[in-house]
């Protein structure tokens, strides 16, 4: 795993804008990935004025992480429901950190084989309670 570079915080919702009192302060995301024999947790610093650097220094640590080709990774919003990362969502997952009364967020690396494999059942359960009449 590696870290992007110190960055100024800046704020999510406006990029641009300086936020004064987060000044030097680097927000974090706990990268996590479970396998089947063991665990691996490590903390890695999002660049806040450049995302889209941080994006692929993350995706590449993740995918070392997953050991696999290919991988997702999954992180909780403001309301706690489940989203994929990518990107376009680094700005949002960028203002879920700073508000975060802990001042980091867990982002789960899944192998994308793991994921296309619970789609595949989700939908199996679905059609199943169709058939039922549910």
């Amino acid at each position: 795993f590696g870290s992007s570079s110190s960055a100024t915080k800046r704020s999510a919702r406006n990029p641009n804008s300086s936020n004064p009192s987060a000044r030097n302060t680097m927000p974090i995301v706990i990268l996590e990935r479970c396998g089947p024999t063991s665990s691996q947790e490590v903390a890695f610093e999002l660049n806040a004025s450049d995302l889209s650097s941080s994006w692929f220094a993350l995706k590449r640590a993740a995918e070392e992480a997953s050991e696999a080709e290919g991988c997702s990774l999954i992180y909780e919003d403001e309301d706690g429901y489940p989203c994929k990362l990518n990107e376009s969502a680094m700005y949002d997952l960028l203002w879920v950190v700073e508000s975060s009364p802990r001042g980091a967020v867990r982002i789960t690396v899944r192998a994308e084989l793991e994921c296309q494999e619970a789609a595949a059942a989700l939908d199996d359960a679905a059609q199943m309670l169709l058939k039922m009449g549910c």
